[in-house]
């Protein structure tokens, strides 16, 4: 009888999952006795901590065993080499970036450096890209089904004061916004956005009416047009297909876009209003 028959059957390893006899092992059963066994089984666990040390005190023992067992692990193929450079990782814009979106070129280049910081293989970062793209594709779906249920209500609310009430409210947002205010609204995407647009457009009317707010406002008959023709003649442009200047409005034609501001201008005037 082998001595490794007298270990009982309560000593088990996991084979696949499962517990299994470590008496039944190949590993057991290679040594003739059990003082071989221990010697064996306590020479492979000393060569395992040679190499992959249990204990490392301080970074420099770290960053010594990297320098020294990493290259070992990526000719092996047993870890993915990470790119030598982090401009070889090739972070560029997406073919189908969502239209409407920023790309940042220089956060793109600090995503390559952070990649490249840590290790990470090119192939993860090809995967992280379409993840990203994926997850922002979604985000601009859902904000524009939403957008276009938020306008479709407005359009709802205003019925076919809708266009003039838009007019109004873009030039009430020029009125009282600084330039680098218009630019920040821009940016934030909260010029379009449904909910502000809904406030302008209330707001609109009113404004029109005081010209402390809108230069020239409530100044009806002082020019070629009384405010009624005004609006007439601009919803008509807006909305009317037979309109000459409907299609070049719709286009947005800068000829037909002068001549719109300049009815205003002759109606409530070009006065300007400085904002303390």
């Amino acid at each position: 009888m082998a001595w490794f028959d007298e270990l009982p059957e309560t000593i088990t390893y996991d084979n696949n999952g499962a517990p299994a006899p470590l008496r039944d092992h190949p590993f057991v059963k290679e040594s003739p006795d059990l003082g071989h066994f221990v010697n064996k089984a306590f020479q492979s666990h000393s060569e395992v901590g040679r190499r992959i040390p249990l204990r490392i005190t301080n970074d420099a023992e770290k960053e010594q065993w990297r320098k020294e067992h990493l290259p070992k692990l990526w000719d092996s193929g047993v870890i993915p080499r990470p790119p030598s450079d982090p401009k070889e990782y090739g972070i560029a814009k997406p073919e189908k970036f969502p239209e409407g979106l920023n790309w940042n070129e220089e956060r793109a280049g600090k995503l390559a450096t952070t990649l490249h910081k840590y290790g990470v293989p090119k192939e993860a970062a090809a995967e992280l890209m379409q993840l990203h793209e994926e997850a922002v594709v979604e985000s601009q779906e859902y904000f524009k089904t939403n957008y276009d249920d938020a306008i479709a209500a407005l359009k709802r609310e205003h019925g076919d004061k809708y266009d003039e009430r838009y007019e109004d409210a873009s030039r009430l947002v020029k009125s009282i916004f600084k330039p680098e205010e218009l630019t920040l609204l821009e940016q934030t995407g909260l010029a379009n956005h449904p909910a502000f647009l809904s406030l302008l457009m209330k707001l609109a009317p009113l404004a029109k009416q005081d010209s402390s707010v809108i230069p020239g406002a409530n100044r009806g008959g002082t020019g070629k047009m009384t405010p009624e023709q005004l609006q007439s003649e601009i919803a008509d442009i807006m909305s009317n297909p037979q309109n000459p200047r409907h299609k070049l409005y719709m286009l947005g034609d800068k000829a037909t876009m002068d001549y719109i501001d300049g009815l205003y201008r002759s109606v409530y005037g070009d006065g300007k209003v400085i904002i303390s």
